[in-house]
């Protein structure tokens, strides 16, 4: 009984999150942003917003043979080539 009561203050927890969250990302006005705040901003939510590569089944995921070699990368390979280009456009 008491596994089912913090599996529901869990969900509960996450929901309240996810309701913040939701409201945060709508006061944000995107259209003030410079392209380098809107990059890093685009970054972040992304991250929340693609499933992690662990709940995602390769066999499924039909890629253009342009991107099939990104599938084969290790998570950090694949963040230093994302932080490389952000950091250009950034100017750092």
């Amino acid at each position: 009984m008491r596994i089912r009561n913090n599996i529901k203050l869990t969900e509960e927890a996450q929901d309240k999150i996810d309701a913040l969250v939701n409201d945060l990302l709508s006061a944000i006005d995107v259209d003030l942003l410079s392209n380098a705040e809107k990059i890093v901003y685009l970054k972040t939510i992304l991250q929340h917003s693609i499933p992690k590569k662990e709940s995602v089944s390769i066999k499924h995921i039909k890629a253009p043979d342009s991107v099939k070699w990104l599938l084969e990368q290790s998570d950090e390979k694949v963040d230093n080539l994302i932080n490389g280009r952000v950091k250009g456009y950034l100017g750092n």
